[in-house]
């Protein structure tokens, strides 16, 4: 498994990838939504892998990067997670 290739990338697979990170990372199963069965409240899957990335890029740094460079950063891999795990070979 290598890097997306980005042409081979569908229109179908990144809407997916955009879509999934779109989607609610805690869904609660409860009555707040009679039709659907689920209440879904807080942060997407693309903002909680984001803050993951964050933590853990935080976690290892050596050198004086700048919150802007490590925000950036840590949003870049989120969203080529999100296109991985949505690109299908």
């Amino acid at each position: 498994m290598g890097a997306v290739d980005r042409e081979a990338l569908t229109a179908v697979d990144a809407e997916k990838a955009r879509q999934n990170g779109r989607d609610k990372a805690y869904a609660c199963i409860g009555s707040h939504d009679q039709r659907m069965g689920h209440f879904q409240a807080g942060m997407t899957k693309r903002e909680a892998m984001a803050t993951a990335a964050m933590q853990g890029l935080v976690s290892g740094l050596t050198t004086q990067f700048t919150a802007d460079d490590v925000a950036s950063l840590a949003v870049n891999v989120t969203d080529a997670l999100l296109e991985r795990l949505a690109y299908k070979e």
